[in-house]
């Protein structure tokens, strides 16, 4: 009651009474405003970057092993391996059979003994197929390469890395760099955070966005 002196002998005065919801932490105390703590619409995005759907929970990315940034130097390797391939290709499908024709001009070619085929023209027909071969196995690294570094097209890398065996057909100068990045672009493609990596490339994340997930 108002008036009575509460147990202590403390007086209260009159209409002194205990505030609403004393003792209890006011309404909102304690609980941060909106937005605080949180981070901000398009925080560490660029302008205009809309967050792909479907990878990670509430647009979380989760790290990606270190072995993610070597598909940018595989890239540049199947580029630089696929125009010395391409370069051999040209070489084999055009100096052959020029070759072959100014012997024959020259009267310094092989003869072919009487009922055996000309000699001269299967091997100006295989000069040039295994040039078509090698032509287009380089021209496919250069492809490859060119999406590689964009973080795409990794099936695409994985068969042009298997091409490097067709420089068994021709010999060439080319091969001991063809097995070597063979080997090493299927160990590259072949790791889950690579693959994982090529998935987020499909679905809208740009090359440094997907380098940035790297732990």
């Amino acid at each position: 009651m108002h008036g009575q002196n509460p147990p202590g002998g403390e007086h209260q005065p009159d209409g002194y009474g205990q505030p609403g919801g004393y003792g209890q932490q006011p309404g909102g105390y304690g609980q941060p405003s909106a937005g605080h703590g949180q981070q901000p619409a398009g925080h560490g995005q660029p302008e205009g970057y809309v967050q792909p759907e479907g990878y990670g929970a509430q647009g979380q990315v989760y790290g990606l092993a270190g072995i993610v940034r070597q598909v940018p130097i595989l890239a540049v390797l199947l580029i630089v391996q696929g125009g010395l391939e391409s370069l051999m290709g040209l070489m084999l499908g055009a100096l052959g059979p020029m070759m072959f024709a100014l012997m024959e001009q020259q009267g310094t070619g092989p003869q072919p003994p009487p009922g055996m085929p000309n000699m001269q023209n299967i091997m100006t027909i295989t000069y040039i197929v295994l040039g078509l071969v090698i032509l287009a196995c380089g021209i496919l690294k250069v492809v490859a390469g060119i999406r590689n570094l964009r973080y795409r097209g990794r099936t695409l890398g994985i068969i042009a890395c298997f091409s490097g065996l067709g420089m068994f057909l021709g010999g060439c100068y080319c091969l001991p760099t063809a097995i070597a990045l063979m080997v090493y672009g299927l160990v590259v493609y072949f790791n889950g955070d690579v693959a994982r990596a090529f998935e987020m490339a499909d679905e809208g994340y740009t090359a440094e966005q997907i380098k940035g997930c790297v732990y």
